[in-house]
């Protein structure tokens, strides 16, 4: 299974929607091992596919002690930035937007700030030019929110580095029967599908292919197929 709403939150630097997905995500895994615990010959393996848009938590106040005050920020969310999109429709005023961000967001913008998410949305200018290549104009109202006091938060203290997908690590855990004792550390992705192949008492090699037969299969993909998960984009 696969909590795919938390990657398009990502995507789209949505901070509250993230953490909705994250504990939907967690109340599923709750049942999961409540399921194995009573399947002794079970195996759950929790593991992301690749990281996206990489939230941080940004440090406030004096020796950041302020910096709690961020997350708490996050609770009058009351809509994601999806939803928040399909009440502005294709061209809102800046009234419209502060009222949006505000009732669902949580959020009071600045007239300016207001007017560069109407930009965004209407004219396809993005801001700033660090996210042009994200997921848009969605990143952008993600950063016309970003925290702006770097004492005492008045926003959600959390930033984005990108829109799209990452090289980040990410964490791999396993809980149940199946498999010896293992001491993975760092390992290549595609190690996920052999510890299942083990674990099922399956052997599996992947068939040999030369980069000139990879190319040329790539070059038989129809023009303009994108990975599966972005088609919902």
């Amino acid at each position: 299974m696969e909590a795919g709403r938390i990657d398009h939150a990502n995507h789209l630097n949505d901070a509250g929607a993230t953490l909705w997905d994250v504990l939907a995500a967690d109340e599923t895994l709750d049942l999961l091992v409540g399921f194995v615990d009573q399947h002794p010959d079970t195996l759950l393996l929790l593991v992301s596919d690749h990281a996206t848009g990489v939230g941080s938590l940004y440090g406030a106040g004096r020796s950041y002690l302020e910096s709690s005050a961020g997350i708490d920020l996050l609770e009058p969310q009351r809509a994601s930035f999806e939803h928040m999109r399909r009440v502005l429709g294709n061209s809102p005023d800046a009234n419209q937007v502060k009222e949006a961000f505000r009732a669902m967001k949580g959020v009071a913008l600045q007239d300016q700030e207001a007017e560069t998410v109407v930009r965004a949305i209407r004219e396809r200018v993005y801001w700033p030019e660090g996210v042009r290549h994200g997921v848009q104009p969605d990143n952008t109202l993600a950063w016309a929110m970003a925290q702006r006091n770097p004492q005492k938060p008045d926003r959600p203290n959390i930033g984005w580095s990108s829109g799209q997908h990452t090289a980040s690590p990410v964490v791999l855990l396993l809980y149940g029967q199946g498999l010896r004792f293992l001491n993975l550390g760092l390992v290549d992705n595609t190690h996920v599908f052999r510890l299942m192949g083990e674990a099922l008492g399956i052997r599996y090699q992947n068939p040999v292919m030369s980069e000139e037969e990879a190319l040329e299969v790539l070059k038989a993909r129809p023009q303009g197929l994108r990975h599966p998960e972005d088609v919902w984009a």
